[in-house]
């Protein structure tokens, strides 16, 4: 199995991304996913799509107030060791890809392959997506919350120290494709199209139809 980890701090427009892809994956037969969650019981983690590149699980669930796919942030599996037995338990229902999403529950230097190789995952694709200038993370965030922003508050926010962190946490995973034979990591922008990992996965090209119903991010 696959695992497509999909990272980066708040308003960058991950959610976004994934719910197009999710969107776009409608299209084919799924079943529900339900796992009893350590913190929280008897949940809904998730969709496994039936498609012509095999089996594709997207964890998360829809929040139908925010019309958007929230994916690791729902907080259902937070502890690494309890989401590492889930994708056990998916590829041995035949899962070939385990796509994950998430600002929080999300900052891990512990998926290397040889963390991870135990638990069902052949290989891995880590998608971070990064601010590179503090003004771009002052922007997104303001159009979030309608609250001003400055760079004093940005400089010392929990969402741009997090940013920084993925930059260590991206070069990291770099350094451990040395040694991490068929894996791959690729540096992302908030400008990347909302149809990214739809033509990224499928070659083609996905809009939702009702575009007021999707973040303007």
């Amino acid at each position: 199995m696959v695992l497509i980890n999909i990272i980066g701090s708040n308003a960058i427009g991950k959610s976004t991304r994934v719910t197009t892809l999710v969107d776009f994956l409608d299209q084919y037969d799924f079943s529900v996913i339900q796992y009893d969650t350590p913190a929280k019981g008897l949940k809904e983690v998730g969709k496994l799509y039936e498609t012509p590149q095999g089996k594709i699980f997207v964890y998360g669930n829809y929040q139908e107030k925010k019309k958007i796919w929230i994916g690791l942030d729902n907080a259902y599996l937070s502890k690494l060791e309890d989401r590492l037995n889930f994708m056990k338990y998916m590829s041995e229902l035949g899962c070939d890809t385990f796509i994950q999403e998430g600002y929080f529950n999300n900052g891990s230097k512990k998926m290397t392959m040889n963390e991870i190789k135990d638990f069902g995952i052949s290989s891995y694709k880590y998608f971070f997506f990064l601010y590179n200038e503090v003004q771009e993370y002052i922007d997104r965030t303001n159009g979030r919350t309608g609250n001003s922003r400055n760079e004093d508050w940005a400089l010392n926010s929990a969402g741009w120290k997090n940013n920084l962190a993925n930059f260590k946490m991206r070069d990291f995973y770099l350094e451990a494709l040395k040694k991490d034979s068929g894996c791959s990591v690729y540096s992302l922008t908030k400008d990347e199209p909302k149809d990214y990992f739809v033509t990224k996965f499928f070659n083609r090209k996905h809009e939702i139809k009702q575009k007021e119903q999707i973040s303007i991010f």
